[in-house]
């Protein structure tokens, strides 16, 4: 090995004592010195070399771990959905990652053997298991794929009933708006004023709930569905609420 050979090369480099005609040179103690500074260095880096090993071992060990929880994580709604579609789409360069750096620590252990270097079992074994990981989380990877594809159609299935009711809803509004059209005297305002605000309530309340339905189309891939009825209330309602909420102000003001 290299290191031996330097090491040789030190302590045969010259005699121990080399006498000239006026000095004498003790060769011998600087070649110890030299020998025990170099013993010193290999086993510094021997020992940074056995450290990375074991803590690049637990980091990896943790990264696994991590990766079966989200694999198998059974999502709760559609944004969990969508991160665990993401995270199984990018789950196989990470494992191919994570191997390439476990054939770089399987070098380091085996330059540690060459050395003769002391570690413990209990080490080396973690990183032998290691092995298994990548089969574990194709394992997970397939049962993931399914319960994502189950979720997916469960919840694509909720969100088709959820726009279901509302479009009943909006024809509710129709009715109520309808209610609200017949006033017609300063003396139905206070009856009307408080129809009026429950409707504008209503409407507003429904734009969120459209909002909610698009971004969560946008998930799935979905076009977002238009609500032109909607729409068409709240732009007819408008005049009306001014009117009977303007009507009402002056009545109370009597």
């Amino acid at each position: 090995m290299d290191y031996e050979k330097a090491h040789y090369e030190i302590m045969t480099l010259s005699e121990d004592e080399v006498n000239f005609r006026i000095f004498r040179v003790m060769a011998k103690k600087i070649k110890e010195q030299l020998g025990e500074a170099a013993e010193k260095i290999r086993t510094a880096v021997l020992d940074a070399t056995y450290n990375h090993c074991v803590s690049t071992v637990n980091e990896v060990r943790k990264t696994y771990n991590d990766m079966q929880d989200k694999i198998t994580h059974e999502p709760l709604n559609e944004r969990e959905l969508l991160t665990s579609k993401d995270f199984i789409q990018v789950a196989p360069k990470m494992v191919e990652e994570l191997s390439e750096t476990l054939a770089e620590i399987e070098k380091h252990y085996l330059m540690l053997e060459e050395f003769s270097y002391m570690y413990k079992e209990e080490d080396i074994n973690g990183f032998w298991f290691m092995k298994i990981w990548p089969l574990k989380i194709q394992a997970a990877l397939t049962d993931g794929k399914n319960t994502i594809a189950e979720r997916n159609e469960a919840m694509s299935a909720k969100l088709e009933t959820e726009k279901e009711a509302f479009n009943k809803q909006i024809i509710q509004f129709q009715e109520h708006f309808d209610r609200i059209k017949s006033f017609t005297s300063l003396e139905q305002s206070t009856n009307f004023n408080q129809d009026a605000f429950a409707l504008y309530k209503d409407i507003n309340k429904a734009h969120d709930l459209v909002k909610q339905f698009h971004d969560r189309e946008i998930l799935f891939g979905l076009p977002e569905t238009p609500y032109p009825d909607l729409d068409d209330i709240d732009k007819s309602f408008k005049p009306f609420f001014d009117l009977i909420t303007m009507s009402y102000d002056v009545k109370i003001g009597l």
